[in-house]
């Protein structure tokens, strides 16, 4: 196997250029890298970080994780795992309370008031990595939008327990629906370990990878160095967003907490990609540990396309239709190829400003692409990370 890499940087820094400088709908910067199980072939920039300062994008660029931190969260699950501390048939309500006596959404009564009734089976922490505990997100779901706007819950902004202390939509075990379950694993780490999450991390991943500039807290000075959020209007332009989350949260939301670098999150990638090692070989994951988090773990359930509710936080998601997915402990699994080129048995998933990541075992790649613009699945910024992927398999040999 082989990529011919100038062949690469020239097509994908070609797409970033355009995503930046598209007229009717620019995206405001763009960060991503490619890796192999060595280091790092392909690294691009183009557009600002800020489009009012001119600020210009590059590589030490802070970026807001989002739902691309759920798969840091599930690793630190399954090192507690290998470690005997957890089985993932454990109901979750035996390291956190607040899961004892779950309710599943049953409407509103006529004075608006939540009705919810008691679930009958209890939330396993395989519920909880595989998405099938029964949350679910308020821009994805209008049974929770209901509830975001009734309530003061849904907001996982808020970063607390609070915020995700919602009633199911189905019974543990029942569908497949993308939600708050991993802010949930999270805290099942925190109960377990005696640690908070974030430090949990650093101890036993981003220290041992080198990622020194991937935090779950941040401070006045990660400002300087963070890319704008963006929020795109009907008529494609850009609007700047305020601060969107608290420097320092109440609780490390495992499912979007994380802040980092391009280059850190491509160590992350290459750990998988090097059976769970270390660049200086130390094993942090066992590399059966490392199959056993990336194999498909839905049965029954199926993964649809995902529809919008809220069109300022995500448009319409569908994926490929012969991609065949599944879920494992930490990312999405494509069973069939996907029209990029990447082969079947790869993970990838996404973060709500437009953040991808894909790994593919089979040829030793994988690559990340950064944004912060919103709504998900930006009709720029979604395409430049689909041409940056597209770039790395025309180019393989």
């Amino acid at each position: 196997m082989g990529i011919d890499i100038a062949a690469l940087k020239t097509k994908a820094d070609a797409a970033f250029e355009a995503a930046v400088n598209n007229k009717d709908a620019p995206v405001a910067g763009i960060v991503a890298g490619v890796t192999d199980r060595n280091g790092n072939i392909y690294e691009g920039q183009a557009g600002y970080r800020n489009l009012e300062t001119k600020v210009p994008m590059d590589q030490d660029t802070l970026f807001y994780f989002w739902s691309t931190s759920k798969a840091h969260t599930a690793a630190a699950l399954l090192h507690l795992y290998e470690q005997g501390k957890i089985d993932f048939q454990d109901p979750a309500k035996k390291y956190v309370k607040e899961l004892e006596n779950v309710e599943i959404f049953d409407g509103f009564d006529e004075s608006g008031n939540l009705k919810t009734r008691p679930a009958k089976k209890d939330i396993t922490i395989h519920h909880l990595l595989t998405h099938t505990a029964g949350f679910g997100y308020f821009f994805f779901n209008d049974e929770y939008r209901e509830i975001f706007e009734k309530t003061d819950k849904c907001n996982i902004t808020q970063n607390t327990i609070h915020s995700i202390s919602t009633p199911l939509l189905f019974e543990p075990g029942e569908a497949w629906n993308y939600g708050a379950s991993i802010d949930w694993a999270g805290i099942v780490l925190e109960r377990v370990s005696g640690m908070r999450l974030g430090d949990y991390l650093k101890k036993y991943f981003y220290e041992p990878l080198g990622m020194n500039d991937t935090k779950w807290d941040r401070t006045e000075a990660d400002l300087a160095r963070q890319a704008t959020h963006y929020q795109r209007g009907k008529d494609g332009k850009l609007t700047p967003l305020p601060e969107i989350m608290p420097l320092k949260g109440e609780q490390h939301m495992g499912g979007h907490g994380a802040i980092g670098t391009v280059r850190d999150y491509l160590k992350f990638l290459r750990m998988w990609l090097n059976e769970g090692r270390a660049p200086d070989g130390t094993q942090i994951l066992k590399p059966e540990t490392v199959k056993f988090g990336m194999e498909p773990k839905l049965t029954t359930q199926k993964i649809n396309n995902i529809k919008t509710s809220h069109p300022d936080f995500s448009n319409d998601v569908d994926f490929p239709p012969d991609a065949d997915l599944s879920w494992s402990y930490g990312f999405l699994v494509n069973q069939g190829p996907f029209p990029t080129g990447r082969p079947a048995g790869s993970s990838f998933w996404a973060g709500l400003a437009n953040l991808y990541y894909w790994i593919d075992i089979k040829n030793g790649i994988a690559g990340y692409y950064a944004s912060q613009v919103l709504p998900f699945n930006d009709v720029t910024s979604a395409p430049a990370f689909y041409a940056l992927e597209g770039a790395v398999y025309s180019s393989l040999s």
